[in-house]
């Protein structure tokens, strides 16, 4: 999860599975919470969700309070929105993860294909940068499914799509970014 404070810092913080039970039914999306009796441990060297090079890890002591009187504004979302330059910076180096913002200009079908023995489902959505560059965007699994190519026939546009945590390769010299 991304934590975020009342200067609208940010931080990957995480509940190893073995005491996710305890701290899942104490945490929603959205609400305030007081945190002490956290481990501050060095931030994953692949995969980061935010620009930090620490990250907060729960621990069976950690300790959460809900705050119901908040007299601060914290944004519910934040996002690190690159530009195309930094897209060719992290083709294939999955350090940092990526966000961006673009105007849809194509969804494709839902295909099956044959991934390690397993057909799975995927669907293709070209964007348009802010800058004017086209990107795939590749949606893997259940999330294929929460694009449906319908809306887009059956709507006018623009339709504006913000993608996050994405990593970003390259098939056939151009750019694709997956979720």
């Amino acid at each position: 999860m991304i934590l975020i404070d009342e200067q609208n810092n940010s931080i990957h913080a995480i509940i190893k599975n073995n005491i996710a039970k305890k701290f899942k039914p104490l945490l929603q999306e959205g609400k305030f919470y007081e945190l002490s009796h956290f481990q501050v441990v060095d931030g994953n060297a692949l995969y980061r969700p935010v620009d930090n090079d620490i990250k907060i890890m729960f621990t069976l002591k950690t300790s959460i309070k809900e705050i119901k009187e908040v007299d601060v504004d914290i944004p519910r979302h934040k996002f690190e929105f690159v530009d195309y330059n930094k897209i060719h910076e992290r083709v294939n180096k999955h350090v940092q993860l990526s966000d961006i913002i673009a105007n849809v200009i194509g969804v494709g079908p839902i295909e099956q294909p044959c991934i390690k023995g397993s057909n799975v489902l995927m669907r293709n959505i070209n964007v348009m940068t802010i800058e004017g560059h086209e990107i795939k965007l590749t949606l893997w699994g259940s999330i294929a499914n929460e694009v449906e190519e319908s809306f887009f026939t059956e709507n006018p546009g623009p339709f504006i799509i913000i993608a996050t945590c994405l990593t970003v390769k390259t098939f056939k010299g151009k750019f694709i970014s997956l979720f």
